[in-house]
């Protein structure tokens, strides 16, 4: 159950976001998966605060991150190596 919760909280945002978001990067989606999964885990540890489950905070938190250093990471033109 909790390989689930782990799919559904840290891998399946940054897989669809890979496939269909052009201003994902790799940075982004590393730092979601990473964050998702820490937060995942510390809320299952913590007994699930707020009678909410794993997945929710670790989805949202997984969003955030993806975007947020999705677009801090993102470069439109980039530099071309000579």
């Amino acid at each position: 159950m909790f390989a689930w919760s782990f799919y559904a909280a840290a891998a399946g945002l940054p897989s669809l976001a890979a496939l269909y978001w052009k201003k994902a990067t790799n940075a982004g989606i590393l730092a979601a998966m990473i964050g998702g999964f820490t937060v995942c885990v510390g809320w299952k540890l913590a007994g699930n605060p707020l009678g909410l489950g794993e997945t929710v905070p670790g989805a949202v938190v997984c969003g955030i991150l993806l975007v947020a250093v999705s677009l801090a990471t993102y470069k439109s033109h980039p530099c071309e190596l000579a």
